[in-house]
């Protein structure tokens, strides 16, 4: 044993000194004669040292002490030391090192390049510092870049990127482009991407060449809640110069995805509009869009064509942020647990902060994202915990929330899941009548209407869409815990029964991420569960993949940028504000921020979070 205790300090501390631990050994007696290595000696090296050479150089610059060259600008003319403007600019240095005749004459004379720009720059190569203003960051960049003073360039770069306003953006992307500025064009690019519906409103963008109008309105990255918000746009910038732009209205169209308009906005808004309507091609493009929608919803056409670039959503990625959404937690007020709140999650930020509040306090809400907002379905509320059929809505725009239709059937311990821009509200409880029945909202006629009931009833269910279909997983039906999964066909309106969990449970969540599902945690009836598994509709079985970091239930979950994220729920008996994030691709666990209140009986939701 103590040669194992031996062992370790020395693995961990390095073995001991045995000259310290050991005195009865023989200590040899130092040297008579020091060789060079071993005499005693002391570096000073002060930390202003460098600095305050610079600011003696820059004195006697000033008062033209030793300067050797000569810089002028315009009517500028500045005395300054090869030596000093060769360590600081490769320019110079190649300048001055390299036979150019200014090397020979001591004068570098700048045709082009602004005065006041010229003189910070040489300032700067003394005292290591520059102000960038708005006011003279246009020619100070070109002038560093010229310099190859790259340092200032990125601190152009920087201050450009943090004035960044819908107002100016296309014109900062344009300076960054012409300027080979590729991080800032790449932020320009992203801002724009981001914030396009308010760029589209500034004279920036209305007076964007034709070319250039083309290229913004092809992005497939546009921040837009539909793409009547593009058309509109579009047709905005055709306005703005009428006369001079009219004739390019079916060009402008084709950059546009018309069939993902409504079928009630193409009739109504584009059919009524003349610039449309006497073009023949845009004439064509109407009619195409408007027979993509009568294929594929009044034909019933049961085929299911290749998606094109016209039918394809846009998508702003990096632009989704996580809402954690009521539930229950410590009491607030009155002795009331149940909760409005309405926080937000910055993933890049890794930081909550809480937005506009639901319209009514409520727990065991599910919560589904559709065309950019945010529902929050049923549930039950602080009065009489009575299931609900209520349905709020929120804008991330706006901030707010708004009432819509509600669910045909009150729901609480219910599953939700989302295919085809509809919402499915999927079995839970009323009143002790556990429910098999399935209702399906379609946002855009505000309508809920039941479809085909499951095969048995389930309360506490888990639910999620994955290539075309619905699921339901696990859950109660009022004689004990299930196991079973079954799957929605919207096609036929039929359940099918598929590969069963590992283990009965509720309360639980179910994710589709990467083109399979993912069940996570819950309770088994005596324990709340630390599992997660992962289903693969190829090969119709499930695996077990890494454990989560704690037991969950209760909790809810969603998936921004490739990554599983839980928020809140139990922990056995404690409810717990902690939030952990999943990589599929590492199959590992991490922890992220804590939303600020611990609850349970949460919805969770992501939408582009078009405020911040």
């Amino acid at each position: 044993m103590a040669g194992h205790i031996e062992n370790f300090y020395d693995d961990v501390e390095g073995p001991e000194e045995e000259s310290f631990y050991r005195p009865h050994r023989h200590v040899p007696s130092p040297p008579t004669s020091l060789t060079e290595r071993d005499r005693p000696y002391l570096t000073h090296r002060p930390d202003r040292h460098t600095a305050e050479a610079f600011a003696k150089l820059s004195e006697m610059r000033s008062k033209n002490k030793l300067c050797d060259v000569v810089v002028k600008a315009g009517d500028l003319t500045l005395n300054a030391h090869r030596v000093v403007l060769a360590a600081c600019s490769p320019y110079f240095n190649a300048m001055f090192s390299g036979g150019m005749k200014e090397s020979q004459q001591g004068i570098v004379n700048f045709q082009s390049v602004h005065p006041k720009a010229i003189e910070a720059l040489v300032d700067f190569c003394y005292l290591a510092t520059v102000t960038v203003t708005m006011d003279n960051v246009q020619e100070l960049l070109p002038a560093s870049s010229l310099l190859q003073m790259h340092g200032v360039v990125d601190a152009c770069c920087t201050f450009l990127a943090s004035q960044l306003h819908p107002s100016n953006c296309l014109g900062i992307r344009q300076f960054s482009q012409v300027h080979s500025c590729s991080e800032l064009w790449k932020k320009c690019c992203m801002f724009m991407q981001q914030r396009f519906p308010e760029i589209a409103l500034h004279e920036e963008f209305l007076e964007l060449s034709f070319q250039d109008l083309c290229i913004i309105l092809s992005d497939g990255n546009l921040n837009v809640r539909g793409e009547e918000q593009v058309y509109e746009a579009g047709l905005t910038w055709i306005k703005h110069h009428l006369d001079d732009r009219k004739r390019l209205i079916a060009d402008l169209l084709r950059c546009i995805r018309m069939p993902l308009m409504s079928a009630t906005y193409l009739s109504r808004e584009v059919h009524s509009e003349s610039l449309v309507m006497d073009n023949f091609a845009g004439r064509g493009l109407l009619l195409e869009a408007m027979d993509h929608h009568l294929r594929k919803h009044y034909m019933r056409d049961s085929t299911n064509p290749q998606a094109t670039l016209s039918t394809t959503p846009r998508h702003c990625p990096g632009l989704e942020y996580l809402f954690a959404i009521g539930g229950s937690g410590p009491p607030v007020s009155e002795n009331n647990p149940f909760l409005d709140l309405c926080e937000c999650y910055d993933v890049d930020k890794d930081e909550w902060r809480q937005v506009a509040p639901m319209n009514a306090r409520r727990s065991g809400l599910r919560v589904a994202s559709v065309g950019g907002y945010l529902f929050a379905i049923g549930g039950f509320s602080a009065v009489d915990t009575k299931a609900l059929t209520m349905v709020d809505r929120y804008d991330p725009m706006t901030d707010s929330w708004r009432l819509v239709s509600p669910m045909n059937c009150a729901r609480r311990s219910f599953g939700v899941a989302t295919l085809n821009s509809c919402i499915y509200a999927i079995g839970g409880i009323t009143c002790g009548t556990y429910h098999d029945s399935v209702e399906k909202y379609c946002p855009r006629s505000n309508r809920w209407t039941f479809v085909q009931p499951m095969g048995v009833e389930r309360r506490a269910v888990c639910a999620a869409s994955l290539e075309g279909y619905v699921y339901a997983a696990g859950g109660h039906d009022g004689e004990g815990l299930l196991d079973t999964v079954e799957r929605y066909d919207p096609q036929r309106d039929t359940w099918t029964v598929v590969t069963n969990l590992s283990s009965p449970c509720c309360l639980g969540s179910l994710v589709a991420l990467n083109g399979k599902l993912y069940a996570v945690g819950g309770y088994d009836g005596a324990n709340v569960l630390q599992s997660l598994e992962c289903y693969d509709p190829s090969s119709n079985e499930w695996e077990s993949m890494a454990p989560l970091p704690i037991q969950r239930s209760g909790f809810s979950s969603a998936v921004v940028d490739g990554h599983l994220y839980l928020v809140g729920g139990c922990n056995n008996l404690s409810k717990v504000s902690t939030v952990d994030k999943y990589d599929p691709e590492t199959n590992k666990w991490s922890p992220v921020a804590g939303i600020g209140v611990r609850r349970s009986g949460l919805g969770v939701g992501v939408a582009p979070a078009f405020l911040f």
